[in-house]
């Protein structure tokens, strides 16, 4: 069957996603068991540790596109997309444009529609935008598209949870430190510290759980590291009575939909400092710790041009890592947090889950499915 002739059999289906942090690829491998049943043919293609949630999911096709550059992206990825009709992404407008320009429908989702000082246009023009719901985002979609009804905004991308007492352990999450700007040996070495001021928290008859993606636990798995399916990481989210996260939208949402109280962790970028803010300036934060809190008065200004702030981080995560007196005065902070957290059972960030409400993945598969089978947008400006 040739690109968009969709009409003997389900249209086939690549999905990708963004290698900046964990969000996009956890959001990819959350949208899959939805949109499996309505698929003939679903693949992906990505690079780095956005394969390592792909990796144990039930696609017909992984393509590893690691070792492409930036010149050979045309030629690399031309074949793959002819094998294809319709392209999802989880934040890689650029992927987006390619996989325009190939002729295939093209659908975008953003988790941080909040955010961004200015969406793409290849973004505003794809067959479908959907953007995770968060603080003003319904006035920016309707400020962006106006009345353009392939832009949606859906629920958080959290299932509704039901209460458990089975609480076990203490979750460190550190998915979303990695991005282009650090180095994944300087990343992992920042790690090991943030994990030896947690562990000299709580009681040592404490069981903790320590997840994030495959290059940091490879290199931690001594530490006890590991990286979790979605489906594994569900089941430690409802067992856990306490957790450490970097806050990232994903993690900041399971946070609410599982009622953790939680300790976050210095941001690793722009966005994770400015969602840390909003949720304090909206009672929705447990405890937070932020660079100003143990390095030499150095803070950081998540406002800032993004490259600058994440350059700012990498140098602070480097002096800490050397210097023991700020090593130090980081387990002293964070025993303090857990102190002040250790026999609280409700999580503030459950407000979110109030406002915004879940079932974002099966809304996003249920709007793919349907987009799928209507004709394409007509490229042209939208909003």
């Amino acid at each position: 069957m040739a690109p968009n002739d969709m009409t003997t059999s389900s249209p086939r289906l690549l999905l990708n996603a963004e290698p900046f942090g964990f969000g996009p690829a956890a959001a990819i491998a959350g949208f899959f068991p939805h949109l499996r049943p309505h698929f003939d043919a679903i693949g992906y293609v990505g690079k780095r540790h956005t394969l390592d949630l792909q990796r144990s999911l039930t696609y017909d096709a992984i393509h590893d596109v690691s070792e492409m550059g930036k010149e050979e992206r045309a030629e690399v990825l031309a074949p793959i997309f002819a094998q294809y009709d319709v392209f999802l992404s989880a934040m890689d407008h650029k992927m987006v444009e390619l996989a325009k320009k190939a002729g295939l429908k093209v659908f975008y989702y953003d988790a941080l529609t909040w955010y961004w000082p200015e969406i793409p246009a290849s973004v505003r023009t794809a067959d479908l935008y959907m953007g995770q719901n968060f603080f003003g985002v319904e006035e920016r979609l309707h400020e962006i598209f106006r009345e353009k009804s392939h832009a949606h905004a859906v629920s958080p991308i959290v299932s509704k949870v039901k209460p458990t007492q089975n609480k076990q352990h203490i979750l460190i999450n550190l998915g979303g430190l990695q991005n282009p700007f650090w180095p994944v040996e300087e990343i992992t070495a920042f790690a090991s510290k943030i994990i030896d001021a947690i562990k000299s928290a709580p009681p040592q008859e404490e069981k903790i759980i320590i997840a994030s993606s495959c290059a940091i636990s490879e290199c931690l798995k001594d530490r006890g590291v590991k990286t979790y399916s979605r489906a594994e990481m569900e089941t430690l989210l409802a067992e856990s009575k306490l957790a450490f996260m970097t806050p990232g939208l994903g993690n900041i949402y399971d946070a609410a939909a599982y009622n953790i109280p939680t300790i976050w962790l210095p941001p690793a970028n722009d966005s994770q400092g400015q969602q840390l803010k909003l949720l304090q300036q909206n009672v929705m934060c447990d405890q937070a710790l932020d660079w100003h809190d143990f390095m030499n008065g150095d803070s950081v200004n998540y406002k800032a041009v993004q490259t600058d702030v994440l350059k700012t981080i990498a140098a602070l995560a480097k002096t800490l890592v050397t210097d023991d007196d700020i090593q130090n005065r980081l387990g002293k902070v964070i025993t303090q947090k857990y102190e002040t957290l250790k026999d609280r059972h409700d999580s503030q960030t459950q407000a979110l889950i109030k406002r915004f409400g879940t079932g974002g993945e099966k809304q996003v598969a249920d709007l793919v499915t349907q987009y799928s089978r209507i004709t394409p947008l007509e490229d042209g400006p939208a909003g």
